[in-house]
């Protein structure tokens, strides 16, 4: 059979020319197939499909339709077509294919067996549908929902989230590489003095910036988050060299030292920086974050801006701060606190200028007299401002403890005369 009466052959199977037509109106393309002529070759092709891939009908009669595939056409997809020619049955599938002019458009593609009234295969019949637009803006879609899912939306940095899961699966390859790893935890200090002065804006330009200069700091990929509000933190792993560690962390601190330029002024954010190593400070992400916290506490505690690896003897001090906060409730209760006045005495004229108040804890399950650790007042004010008359001391109305213990008020004037009938002489002798 030639070609010219295999066209006719076709058309006539299809019985209308109008439909044909109106086939052609709706921009859908079609293409059939002869399985019984060798490479199951095209033997007709309609207006649609040439519209769709930019190939005239005779460009492509008797070929195979691979013409249409390229680098990006999905293997997986070209399996689903075969498996339903091999099994002479229909299917359907979304496949990325390539127009004449090299450009891609994915091509919605219906394939189905034609039999003749003796139910013998004799062609494959295939429907193209052009969803390239929808597949894109589907696309766009979940590449919005990626970003905001993965990135944080003020420093394009990665989410808390999305670090953790890359940290477990690099720390895993570390493991496997029986090489070392490294988090950095940072946190800007009085960050939350810039927003309330200059404004959320200005605050997120700022965070930004020090984004930037953290991504400038170490290899392109390095895995690094916004955690909160002003903290971040750096994962460096499947490091060959413990002291690479050391001297990217150095390299960090001296990028974020210099001032940064807001609102047209110049000026200097301190941070403090906390360091937890794997294997030697933990193994997994939860012990290794905590560590390096708690080195990063640490750090601004010291007040330094070096990189302030962790160590073991910070899970003491934190123990023993736990322990005191589950005494404090107790120690009020029991009126455990007495306070101390100390005169502050001008040493010029020997004048009483003053007292300051001094509040010791008269702890039963240990020995003798201590005083609050002054951490605890910076951290627990809401706790530690429970100190009110007649539950610790009977020389104070009410006595805050928050930055800095704070006497509101003092009304026993027998404290001012006792310093002054004596005390006080021999207090400056």
């Amino acid at each position: 059979m030639d070609q010219a009466s295999d066209q006719t052959h076709i058309e006539s199977i299809i019985n209308s020319s109008a439909l044909l037509r109106s086939i052609d109106m709706m921009g859908v393309g079609i293409a059939i197939t002869d399985p019984k002529l060798k490479d199951n070759p095209l033997v007709y092709v309609n207006q649609g499909f040439e519209k769709i891939t930019g190939y005239k009908r005779e460009d492509v009669l008797m070929r195979n339709s691979r013409f249409l595939q390229g680098e990006e056409t999905d293997k997986r997809h070209l399996g689903v077509i075969r498996q339903a020619i091999k099994e002479g049955r229909a299917d359907t599938v979304t496949i990325k294919n390539y127009r004449k002019d090299g450009t891609t458009f994915w091509n919605q593609f219906i394939i189905s067996p034609i039999l003749n009234s003796d139910g013998e295969l004799i062609y494959f019949i295939g429907l193209q549908f052009d969803v390239t637009e929808e597949i894109e803006d589907r696309n766009a879609s979940k590449q919005r929902i990626r970003q905001l899912t993965y990135f944080d939306s003020v420093t394009d940095l990665l989410t808390m989230n999305r670090f953790n899961a890359v940290m477990k699966s690099s720390l895993q390859r570390t493991k496997n590489e029986q090489k070392t790893a490294a988090v950095l935890r940072v946190n800007l200090n009085r960050f939350r003095y810039i927003n309330e002065s200059y404004g959320e804006r200005t605050g997120n330009e700022l965070l930004k910036e020090v984004g930037d200069r953290m991504r400038a700091s170490f290899p392109e990929g390095t895995p690094i988050c916004r955690s909160f509000a002003d903290e971040f933190i750096i994962l460096l792993s499947e490091l060959s060299d413990p002291l690479q560690i050391h001297k990217m962390a150095c390299g960090l601190s001296e990028a974020l030292r210099p001032s940064y330029l807001v609102n047209g002024e110049k000026i200097h954010i301190g941070f403090g920086m906390g360091i937890s190593l794997f294997p030697d400070d933990g193994t997994d992400v939860t012990q290794l974050l905590k560590h390096a916290e708690l080195a990063m506490k640490e750090a601004k505690l010291a007040s330094v801006q070096e990189p302030h690896y962790f160590d073991y003897y910070l899970m003491d001090k934190l123990l023993e701060r736990v322990q005191i906060e589950k005494k404090l409730p107790r120690a009020l209760e029991n009126g455990e606190f007495e306070l101390y006045y100390q005169p502050k005495v001008d040493s010029s004229s020997l004048t009483l200028t003053g007292y300051e108040a001094l509040i010791r804890w008269n702890d039963p399950t240990t020995d003798g007299y201590y005083p609050l650790p002054s951490s605890l007042w910076r951290k627990t004010p809401d706790l530690l401002c429970n100190l009110e008359s007649g539950s610790c001391v009977k020389h104070a109305e009410r006595i805050r403890l928050g930055k800095r213990l704070v006497i509101l008020s003092c009304q026993s004037p027998s404290t001012s005369q006792r310093y002054n009938s004596g005390i006080l002489d021999s207090y400056i002798s």
